[in-house]
């Protein structure tokens, strides 16, 4: 069983990755504010591919990017893996108990299991349903942290279809600005 853990944005606990560069700012946006971040992937331990339909999909390897989306007073954190040409591979939100912003890379979440990704051009679906559920015949989460985060993904489920030209514009900003700002990440 998987623990209820706090994940931050410059992805420190990930050692998958061995060498990256980093960089990160605060964000206004319509109804929405906090962090955004870009990770670059500059040296891996090995590629992450996951399955996505009957084929494996790689969201990890060397040259790879992750633009992470910190809001506040929002339930989800998404990250969108981006590959070295700057094609997005998929939108990947995770469903958080808590956000905790922190300008100047110090953001961070509380995972609630569950995960919503979505394709670009594709289908929207979720992940980790179980691992969900067995939190809460575990103990590891209440009742109505379990019920936040089905009624999280199911919002963003509805919602995300109508709006991927929207994130897909944000993400494509962002990756810009940051991709110049880059810098080595200890």
């Amino acid at each position: 069983m998987k623990q209820v853990y706090r994940k931050d944005i410059r992805r420190a606990h990930w050692r998958r990755v061995t060498r990256r560069a980093f960089a990160c700012a605060d964000f206004e946006a319509p109804g929405l504010s906090g962090e955004v971040a870009l990770l670059r992937m500059d040296e891996v331990r090995e590629p992450l591919l996951v399955q996505d339909g009957k084929a494996g999909t790689c969201i990890a390897d060397t040259g790879f990017f992750w633009l992470q989306v910190a809001p506040r007073a929002r339930h989800w954190w998404l990250t969108a893996a981006i590959k070295p040409d700057g094609g997005i591979v998929q939108y990947y939100f995770d469903i958080t108990l808590e956000n905790d912003i922190r300008s100047g890379g110090g953001s961070s979440f509380l995972d609630l299991f569950l995960d919503v990704v979505l394709i670009p051009g594709g289908g929207v679906y979720t992940l980790d349903q179980d691992e969900l559920d067995g939190a809460l015949r575990a103990g590891e989460i209440t009742p109505q942290q379990h019920a936040l985060a089905v009624r999280e993904a199911a919002a963003l489920c509805r919602a995300l279809p109508a709006r991927e030209g929207e994130l897909a514009a944000f993400c494509r900003e962002w990756f810009e600005r940051l991709r110049e700002r880059l810098a080595p990440d200890a």
